[in-house]
């Protein structure tokens, strides 16, 4: 199949709408940019409409004519993918109407197998999607100016434009407080304000009794002033059932702060594209799985750009766009994949099938001159059946000359740490093509340029990683053993193809996961492996979460009082959640009203400081998160003591 023979009626590039009674049908014919011709089937009927599958062309096939047949690639909302044929037909006399055949090959998602959808469609837009951007600014937070570009008014509503989206509610003035002293803007509170509007947001469209978690063309923004981590631009979250892919933020004063004036709008701008681009499931492009630390994208930094040290040359060629891959992933993916509230953050290789890709690339062995390791506890590695696992990574440089590290490249939620977690059977060396990556559920967007650290010889940098839960859920389930192999990539310079990063690859780290010694156990573990109580520990305490710390609270008591003599790593890991989370202030939404409710400093400092007390408890934890831990205990215990010499009346 290919083109047909043109014919004189014509049909624009663009978004068709049409129906027959029993199927809607959203077609794309994108022949001037992707040329690709793409479509969303939905069950007929008032919108909300329920999707049952997604087609396009081939990958590879250009349709340089927007009429004609050809064969297309198939996926359902439940993800499953068949070949099939798409073919458009110009109606005449009906304007920019057409006729599309749809067929998948075999029966899908209700699609029977060779028979023809066939739907009349009009054209609506000659943008190919729609994306609703529900934004709430703070107060005394400046949105960025409109800057002047080739003629264009760049904005961030005109970026998603050239994109292919049209997108409402852009910029609109929300009615967040300033951010008072005792407010603090930490990625937990930013959760929770997040799941407060939208339960505020599902009130008021009538859908209260609606999951929050419906994948809809819906995110929501928040613009603020500061996070409480330096150098924080902006955070997505991709908490399965509770916010996958649809909160986001954007820390605007941070960004002036570390900006040059005449640059400002100009990275406010490009962050806030970012941050709503990995809400329509885009990765970094310098990451490893891409390699394409070369692109002029808004999904690249410009810190490492062609290896680092070319901040200017990004921005002299910056053109406000996303690569082409990325703009026709979010013009013709599968609506399963690209929709937030869809498919996990990282899961979808929309690179790979692209002429020009490059494979992505694992060292076969650990990278000689630098050691990155795996820590496990000091009780060893086996974990018991729910526990979350909380390790140490650590990079020693073995060479004789210190090497540039960006900050925080041990941050597992910055994009330049991975670890590979694979089912391991006791034999043979890691397989890569079988690990999954971890993907956490938070991907922070920090500023590499600033503060880089030198690795000095022999100095290891350290940090604490948590592997539990991340974007997909749990990673690690089941009982049994799991290999765990790091890898992290940094700008390389030097490297003469177009990646210019350095892939380091560690040491595996072999743990296991035990199995349940009780019916307790098996009970408790239905409820650890819970999304809310998952993203509890991932976040360190959520006030939104409520129910998971009412859970947590009696489960770790209970736990406590059966082990008697022992210590159970279970308890003692809910002890550090619940005195990190009593550690700090909140922000709630309240009828109306933003409430601030403060730490319990009192509760933090007793929960803290008894656990780091505990010699044998403190052994569940790794070297990195026991040392943060004692740390933490330390502050509390201060500011306790510091309260109640505030509190106490002084003698007259």
């Amino acid at each position: 199949m290919g083109d047909l023979t043109p014919i004189p009626q014509s049909l624009p590039d663009g978004r068709y709408e049409g129906g027959n009674g029993t199927y809607f049908v959203e077609l794309r014919i994108d022949v001037g940019d992707s040329q690709v011709v793409s479509g969303d089937v939905f069950l007929a009927g008032a919108a909300p409409r329920r999707p049952v599958a997604s087609v396009r062309t081939e990958p590879g096939l250009a349709v340089t004519q927007p009429h004609g047949a050809w064969r297309a690639v198939w996926q359902s909302s439940d993800r499953v993918v068949v070949p099939g044929d798409l073919a458009v037909e110009a109606v005449p006399g009906r304007g920019a109407a057409a006729v599309v055949r749809l067929r998948p090959d075999r029966g899908l998602n209700g699609l029977p197998a060779g028979n023809e959808v066939i739907v009349l469609v009009q054209w609506v837009a000659a943008e190919f999607r729609r994306l609703g951007v529900e934004t709430e600014t703070e107060m005394d937070v400046l949105w960025p100016q409109p800057l002047q570009w080739e003629g264009l008014r760049i904005t961030v509503r005109e970026c998603l434009r050239l994109a292919g989206l049209e997108a409402s509610g852009v910029g609109q003035p929300g009615m967040l407080p300033r951010n008072l002293p005792g407010w603090e803007w930490n990625e937990s509170n930013v959760f929770d304000l997040q799941r407060d509007l939208q339960r505020l947001h599902d009130v008021m469209d009538g859908s209260a009794q609606a999951a929050l978690a419906v994948p809809s063309w819906e995110v929501h923004l928040l613009m603020l002033t500061r996070a409480t981590k330096p150098g924080l631009f902006g955070v997505m979250f991709d908490v399965i059932d509770l916010l996958p892919r649809q909160g986001l933020a954007v820390f605007v004063q941070e960004i002036r702060d570390r900006t040059p004036v005449d640059e400002e709008d100009r990275r406010i701008i490009h962050t806030t594209v970012h941050e709503l681009g990995h809400a329509l499931n885009l990765a970094h492009r310098f990451e490893r799985v891409l390699g394409r630390a070369d692109s002029m994208s808004f999904m690249n930094y410009d810190s490492e750009y062609r290896g680092g040290g070319r901040e200017d040359d990004y921005w002299r060629q910056f053109a406000y766009r996303f690569d082409p891959d990325e703009v026709a992933f979010i013009r013709h993916g599968p609506l399963s994949s690209v929709m937030p509230g869809t498919a996990p953050f990282h899961s979808v290789n929309y690179w790979g099938s692209t002429p020009g890709a490059r494979p992505e690339f694992v060292p076969a062995e650990p990278t000689p001159g630098f050691r990155l390791a795996l820590e496990p506890p000091d009780a060893g590695t086996l974990f018991d059946f729910g526990q979350p696992v909380y390790l140490q990574v650590s990079l020693t440089n073995n060479g004789t000359r210190g090497v540039i590290l960006p900050p925080d490249a041990l941050d597992i939620k910055a994009g330049l740490l991975e670890v590979l977690v694979e089912r391991y059977s006791g034999v043979g060396v890691t397989r890569v093509s079988e690990a999954q990556p971890f993907v956490p559920m938070l991907q922070r967007c920090l500023d590499l340029r600033s503060s880089p650290s030198v690795l000095q010889p022999g100095i290891p940098q350290t940090e604490n990683i948590s592997l539990s839960f991340g974007a997909g859920g749990f990673t690690m389930a089941d009982p049994g053993r799991y290999r765990l192999t790091p890898l992290l990539t940094i700008a390389d310079p030097d490297d003469p193809g177009r990646s210019a990063t350095l892939v380091i690859r560690g040491e595996s780290l072999t743990i296991q996961v035990a199995y349940p010694k009780t019916r307790r156990d098996e009970m408790n573990a239905m409820e650890l492996f819970r999304p809310d109580v998952g993203a509890w520990f991932a976040l360190g305490g959520s006030n939104a979460l409520s129910q998971a710390r009412e859970l947590l609270t009696e489960m770790g008591e209970a736990r406590r009082k059966d082990a008697r003599d022992t210590t159970d790593p279970i308890a003692s890991v809910i002890a550090r959640s619940l005195g990190i989370y009593a550690s700090r202030p909140y922000v709630r939404y309240r009828d109306g009203e933003y409430v601030r409710h403060p730490a319990e400093v009192g509760r933090a400092a007793d929960l803290l400081g008894g656990l780091a007390k505990d010699d044998t408890a403190m052994r569940c934890f790794d070297p990195a998160t026991a040392e943060a831990t004692r740390k933490l205990a330390k502050e509390q215990r201060a500011k306790a003591k510091r309260w109640v010499r505030r509190a106490r009346p002084r003698r007259r």
